[in-house]
């Protein structure tokens, strides 16, 4: 009888022991597969976050959306800035074209939440740099009412810098022509 109860127990033994490596093994493929599901939906969200960045946008900001329309927007690109006494508040979300002939440019551009502009406010497309990228610059009105998300602001394009030097040396052009004119006579 006892040694049919050790034979007994070594079986046992050895099936527990046999049991106990296979739970092992099962949790160990569990555990490989929680980690990789883990550092998919890590890298997932990683690429999500990236593209915003890229994009200029971010995930978890909320932002106001204001439309202006332009006869042209000389040189105005998709997230270009959008800037409110020389700080930059949002950015150009599209630019497409609009009215019966598309004449027109509808311009639809974001702008932090807390920011209140009146609703008598200017988007003038300005000059950034010397290069001529160009950005909306927000010049605020003084109205008593603000704007919603969703308001069209008043727009206005400032001269680019070769219309303003060509406007500026357009009296020392006529004078020279005048004083060529009066040295051929």
């Amino acid at each position: 009888y006892i040694k049919e109860n050790r034979s007994r127990l070594r079986r046992q033994r050895n099936w527990n022991r046999k049991l106990n490596r296979e739970i092992k093994i099962t949790l160990m493929k569990i555990k490989r597969e929680a980690k990789l599901a883990v550092t998919a939906l890590a890298a997932v969200f990683i690429l999500i976050w990236g593209i915003n960045f890229l994009k200029g946008s971010s995930l978890f900001e909320s932002k106001s959306t204001f439309y202006s329309t332009y006869d042209s927007v000389e040189g105005l690109k998709v997230s270009s800035g959008v800037m409110y006494r020389g700080y930059q508040v949002g950015q150009v979300i599209s630019i497409q074209f609009t009215g019966e002939r598309f004449d027109k440019v509808l311009v639809k551009f974001s702008v932090n939440k807390g920011l209140e502009l009146p609703v008598n406010s200017l988007a003038m497309i300005q000059s950034a740099d010397l290069m001529g990228s160009k950005v909306i610059n927000l010049v605020p009105g003084n109205s008593p009412v603000f704007a919603v998300s969703g308001d069209t602001l008043r727009s206005q394009v400032e001269q680019g810098l070769m219309e303003q030097v060509s406007q500026q040396m357009l009296p020392l052009k006529q004078k020279a022509e005048r004083l060529m004119g009066s040295l051929d006579s």
